[in-house]
């Protein structure tokens, strides 16, 4: 239900969004999905990282949590990585809130630039712009 009532009902088109994620093609984008992107990762990597690579790929992400990602995933990229590669993925279950998480413990280190910090007051003030005004987004 949207704000103003309407209500919609998604068939297809709740697949559509998260498909992109897997095939950019649909988009008319012509690099590779996910999973390519992170086997052309591990392939232009020292071959002494490679597998340590393979056994530690997390999830992370709203994107992330969609039913059936994580298979998915998991099924594309075993196909681009050699067999001798053992395939590890790890889906924290608080993948939803890691970016914040991660800005979070960014902001609260002693090198981070003070200048790009944006107070909830100047947000609600200013909004999008006073991100862009910081260089933040």
């Amino acid at each position: 239900r949207l704000p103003d009532g309407t209500e919609l009902t998604l068939g297809y088109e709740l697949l559509q969004a998260p498909e992109v994620l897997f095939n950019p093609a649909l988009l008319g984008k012509e690099h590779p999905g996910l999973a390519g992107i992170v086997s052309n990762a591990v392939r232009v990597a020292d071959i002494e990282l490679r597998t340590e690579l393979c056994e530690h790929i997390y999830l992370t992400g709203g994107s992330t949590l969609l039913s059936g990602f994580g298979q998915r995933f998991l099924s594309e990229l075993l196909q681009l990585t050699p067999r001798n590669c053992r395939v590890r993925i790890s889906a924290p279950a608080e993948r939803s809130h890691t970016a914040w998480l991660g800005a979070s413990l960014l902001t609260r280190l002693s090198t981070f630039p003070q200048q790009m910090l944006v107070s909830r007051a100047d947000f609600l003030e200013e909004g999008e712009r006073a991100l862009h005004n910081r260089r933040v987004g």
